[in-house]
């Protein structure tokens, strides 16, 4: 028998979504682990995390207390693969393969006949054993669930299958019975344990996109304040807004991956670093790749990313590996290793025997193939540097294995015609195994020849979609967090408009629009937030302007977590949402009585009631609060959310509507008001 320490989430929002810092995070985590650790369990498990970053901040929580102990991680996905802050299995396993855990499970959130295809997905990605804890299906109003154990043993058969696949066990829902059941089934079962082709995990990561090698990547470059003295200048004012505004254009114009390069760091503060990191990440940029010299930015950087990041770069230095590797190990990441030791070499045997010494250095530090960028090093050839050497590198370590890639603006620096010199050379490299540049992704000259240099190789060349399909400057304005911006057009608009059209016709059509780009999957759940926050200044500044009489007003709504129930994050994103559209929010916190919700309605006089219950213990709680509003004769609407509710069980315990998502009970609230 094994006994172990189990953790799980704080229940509160991590910056950047809440008021929780990932230093405050990690200090709880490391507190509860001390604790466990001190009364000897076996191993630790951090279970039910629904946010990546929460969970990093738990791992290396542990970790500072106890370098060795055996951990499982596990996290719970919705039936489309994606937590509910919008990562997918796959960037999940990706960071998780990255760093120091043991076992990588899925737990909880869906029926075992749901999990089946995602952990299918997780098996391609995952270079550790897998834990799978499903569901029994979904609660019913006596809170029994819709698998019987017989039904959920078929499918968790189905689940032990894959490849990696070493635990499983059942979460809601499950009884001894099921145990039993499952266990005469599964007990002499074998594991199959392959090794991937490291194709499969080489891909980086944020919160909620990947960029994946099997296709060739476009590595933005523009927020580099280099030759840009005002960029420079806004970075040492403490000014990040064009940081935003260029990840957001080349976002749109198709980059896969961001690179950050803060120029000159001498006035770069760590707090500046979380600013930058945080203020990307609620944009829902894509995936970073760090270009920070200065180790203990970088460090900070690589601690607070919410995903798998490029590290770029190190050279094939022992001292400088040495750095790296400590990095790469404690938070995870890709390296960009360049094919030089300390001044580039001229020829491309001695670059590739550099080369050769700093990936044997790495293979000896546990470093694998598919956490390796190589740089076969362009230099400018107005400065007669021979574009020669760089592609005999190039195709030689292609021919080793590894993905490559390169600073493609580098070629033609200070020369005429810089965009046919660059697309030139980048097709002439992608046929000798070329895999990503860091480029200017505005160029179409050399995004065309990308693109048919591709086609002519038969190669992938269709990128993902870009993130914002809108011609609503307002709403790309609001997706970039620029609240300045928004309150300035506004300000503008009303020459024209009364306060009332502007805000029901200008911002409510913004948000409108950005609401189903939510819906259908554009942006999540951090992108969501920040719009919110963004606007609501320009939503006061106009309520000042008309008065709030009760003609402009929606409806106050008044919140609560019922009794038993301390989790806060489901029901402060409702109602961070529900304000940004225009309704009064009263929130009257967690674990609250029937009695006390009642006496508050009374008091307050909501046009709705919304419930939320994140527990199968709590949610009948939402019964008792609906009949002693009935008992009382209180005639209000109910809407009932949270992970344990359905829309079945919230009409059996006697709401009116049921909200699967913020977004939904804005939807339902408009609906009922």
């Amino acid at each position: 028998m094994l006994v172990v320490g189990d953790i799980s989430s704080t229940g509160r929002l991590i910056q950047p979504m809440g008021e929780l810092s990932f230093e405050e995070a990690k200090d709880v985590y490391k507190e509860q682990a001390t604790y466990l650790i001190d009364s000897k369990p076996d191993l630790i498990k951090i279970e039910t995390m629904t946010d990546i970053k929460e969970l990093k901040a738990a791992i290396l929580g542990v970790r500072s207390i106890d370098k060795t102990i055996p951990v499982i991680v596990s996290m719970s996905f919705e039936d489309d693969g994606q937590t509910i802050t919008g990562t997918t299995v796959e960037a999940y396993v990706a960071l998780m393969n990255d760093l120091d855990v043991n076992i990588i499970g899925l737990n909880c959130g869906i029926k075992s006949k749901d999990m089946v295809d995602i952990v299918k997905r997780a098996s391609k990605v995952s270079n550790k054993p897998l834990s799978v804890s499903p569901n029994a299906g979904d609660p019913d109003m006596d809170l029994s669930y819709s698998e019987d154990e017989h039904e959920f043993t078929f499918y968790l058969d189905a689940i032990s299958d894959f490849d990696k696949v070493t635990i499983v066990g059942g979460c809601c829902g499950t009884t001894p019975e099921y145990v039993k059941v499952y266990s005469e089934k599964l007990n002499c079962k074998k594991i199959t344990y392959t090794k991937h082709n490291d194709a499969n995990t080489m891909l980086v990561t944020s919160r909620t996109t990947s960029a994946h090698f099997d296709n060739f990547i476009k590595i933005g470059e523009r927020i580099n304040p280099a030759s840009k003295d005002y960029f420079q200048e806004e970075l040492n004012n403490k000014n990040f807004s064009r940081i935003y505004d260029e990840a957001f254009e080349q976002m749109n114009e198709g980059s896969d991956v961001i690179d950050v390069n803060l120029g000159i760091e001498e006035q770069v503060e760590k707090h500046d670093i979380v600013e930058i990191v945080n203020g990307l990440d609620s944009m829902g940029c894509k995936p970073i790749c760090f270009d920070i010299q200065t180790h203990h930015l970088l460090e900070k950087a690589l601690e607070v990313y919410p995903g798998r990041p490029v590290i770029n770069s190190s050279s094939c230095n022992k001292k400088d590996l040495d750095k790296a590797i400590k990095l790469m190990t404690d938070y995870g990441g890709v390296l960009v290793l360049l094919a030089m030791a300390g001044t580039p070499k001229k020829t491309a045997k001695e670059r590739l025997f550099e080369l050769q010494e700093g990936l044997e250095y790495l293979k000896e530090n546990c470093i694998k193939h598919d956490r390796i960028l190589i740089d076969p090093l362009v230099l400018p050839v107005g400065a007669n540097h021979s574009p020669e050497t760089t592609l005999e590198v190039l195709k030689t370590v292609t021919n080793w294995g590894y993905k490559t890639t390169l600073g493609l603006s580098n070629l033609s620096h200070g020369l005429p015609d810089r965009s046919h010199l660059n697309s030139t050379f980048v097709s002439i490299a992608i046929y000798n195994g070329l895999n990503s540049a860091i480029m200017d992704t505005s160029d179409e000259i050399v995004i065309k020849s990308i693109e048919k240099s591709l086609s002519l190789l038969g190669k992938e060349t269709t990128w993902e979609d870009k993130p914002v399909d809108t011609n609503n400057q307002i709403v790309k304005d609001i997706l970039k967090g620029n609240s300045d911006q928004i309150l300035k057009e506004v300000k503008d608009k009303i020459h024209d408009m009364n306060p009332l059209e502007v805000s029901q016709t200008v911002l409510g059509t913004a948000m409108q629009e950005i609401g189903d780009l939510y819906n259908h999957k554009k942006i999540y759940l951090p992108q969501l937030l920040l719009s919110a926050e963004t606007v609501q200044p320009a939503f006061d500044y106009l309520n000042e302007l008309v008065g709030k009489t009760e003609q402009e007003k929606k409806g106050t709504i008044m919140l609560a977590t019922v009794k038993g129930d301390v989790h806060d994050i489901g029901k402060k994103i409702v109602g961070t949402i529900l304000k940004s559209g225009g309704f009064e929010i009263c929130d009257i916190g967690i674990d609250v009585s029937a009695e006390e919700i009642v006496k508050q309605v009374k008091e307050v006089k909501p046009d709705i009631l919304g419930l939320s219950a994140m527990m199968t213990s709590t949610i009948k709680e939402i019964e008792e609060v609906t009949k002693l509003l009935n008992k009382e004769k209180i005639n209000i609407k109910v809407i009932g959310g949270g992970a344990s509710l359905n829309p079945k069980l919230a009409r059996d315990f006697g709401c009116d509507e049921y909200a699967k998502d913020a977004y939904e009970a804005l939807k339902k609230c408009e609906k009922l008001v």
